[in-house]
């Protein structure tokens, strides 16, 4: 959950520490352009310049059915076409590829989310 709301259409980079939300998303919660700090641009993984609206810190939930863990993280709001709601970098979940499985550590230990 990213602010209390659950998302469909994440991709998880482990390849990048960048975390993205779209602006469509950002609409669809409510938030509003004048809550967005400044921030400057980056370049997309097909390495085109991207032109950032800003950046927000929000609460993201991580649980599965024992466990859960709040963490703020900051995400860069674009206006540009993307298949996904929210990109999350390596910095915020590993994903364990293998068994296709999302870890995320926890304050007892790590924890694992598996797909629906």
């Amino acid at each position: 959950m990213v602010a209390n709301l659950k998302f469909k259409r994440i991709l998880v980079n482990s390849g990048s520490t960048v975390k993205v939300l779209s602006w469509k998303a950002c609409r669809k919660m409510g938030l509003k352009k004048r809550l967005l700090t400044k921030a400057s641009t980056f370049y997309s993984f097909v390495n085109h310049l991207v032109k950032v609206k800003g950046s927000i810190t929000l609460l993201v939930i991580l649980e599965d059915s024992e466990h859960m863990t709040t963490e703020s993280v900051k995400f860069y709001v674009i206006d540009h076409p993307m298949a996904y709601n929210v990109i999350f970098g390596r910095l915020i979940m590993r994903m364990a590829t293998f068994y296709m499985k999302i870890k995320f550590p926890t304050k007892i230990g790590v924890c694992f989310l598996l797909p629906d």
